[in-house]
């Protein structure tokens, strides 16, 4: 009598396969996530970068003072006038609207402004997004 030859895998190829698959999603998924917070990160170094450039772009426009803005709702008022953003940006942590203050930022959608007194110079305070403390000049 002949026997049938069978088609198919044995248990231990279809073990072998599920192993190496683990493997392979242990390394990729972590790096996946480090790369979507890393992107978070230079969106908003981005936004924070767009609104300096904005408040620049006010003081050279604003001639002949060439004066900053002189308080946290004109700078805040920048992200809604679409000759400096289409729209207003969003905080990609949060997903909340970015918003500029006068008191000192508690989430990272905050942003604290103040300008010198004679107008010729300003300060951001933004949460630094990676160690949630706040920083004044420059962005991870």
């Amino acid at each position: 009598m002949l026997r049938k030859k069978q088609k198919g895998f044995t248990l231990i190829e279809l073990l072998v396969v599920i192993i190496i698959l683990g493997i392979l999603l242990a390394v990729a998924i972590p790096r996946y996530f480090e790369g979507i917070q890393e992107a978070k990160v230079k969106s908003y170094c981005s936004t924070i970068s767009n609104l300096k450039m904005a408040i620049e772009v006010y003081r050279t426009t604003n001639a002949p003072s060439y004066k900053y803005p002189s308080t946290a709702a004109d700078v805040d008022d920048l992200f809604d006038n679409t000759k400096y953003f289409d729209k207003r940006p969003k905080d990609p942590f949060t997903g909340n609207n970015f918003v500029v203050q006068d008191s000192d930022p508690t989430t990272t959608n905050q942003i604290k402004y103040e300008v010198g007194t004679d107008g010729s110079t300003y300060t951001l305070y933004f949460l630094d997004p990676k160690v949630q403390t706040t920083v004044t000049t420059t962005c991870p």
